[in-house]
């Protein structure tokens, strides 16, 4: 699998973003931060180029499942991974659906972290680059899957 490795991290607890950073470089990704979900999607707009978003739920200003709709919106290729110490439940299930690839509630290990990464990458592999409107997803380096 080919694809740039680059993580938008979207989290009002500075401790836990710093740890999953510091997981994510270790794991060759390259990984942008923001503190909550208005800096999250203004980087996001500024950057465009990442794989993968990893953002909280539960945030100031503008909580992840709101800036998720909004990523989707400029970019529907980009994988959205939610983490959260809340449930899910009050959320409605469509919503959730058509913005949220993954969800890991916390605490969680790393090895859930990495395998809810590898499952949302593995989402988008079959996609048609040479699409227009698929540009963003091929920026990000990601090869069609051949058979």
């Amino acid at each position: 699998m080919k694809y740039r490795k680059k993580t938008l991290l979207v989290d009002d607890d500075h401790e836990l973003l710093n740890v999953i950073s510091r997981w994510l470089t270790l794991k060759s990704w390259d990984v942008v931060t923001a503190g909550d979900g208005t800096e999250g999607y203004r980087k996001f707009l500024q950057e465009k180029d990442f794989s993968i978003v990893i953002t909280d739920f539960n945030m100031p200003h503008m909580d992840g499942l709101a800036m998720a709709e909004k990523i989707k919106e400029a970019d529907p290729y980009t994988g959205i991974i939610l983490i959260t110490g809340a449930w899910i439940k009050d959320l409605k299930k469509e919503r959730k659906k058509k913005f949220i690839d993954s969800i890991l509630h916390k605490p969680f290990p790393f090895k859930k972290l990495d395998s809810a990464i590898e499952k949302t990458l593995c989402k988008y592999r079959d996609i048609d680059l040479s699409l227009p409107e698929n540009t963003a997803f091929a920026r990000a380096g990601y090869e069609p899957v051949t058979t």
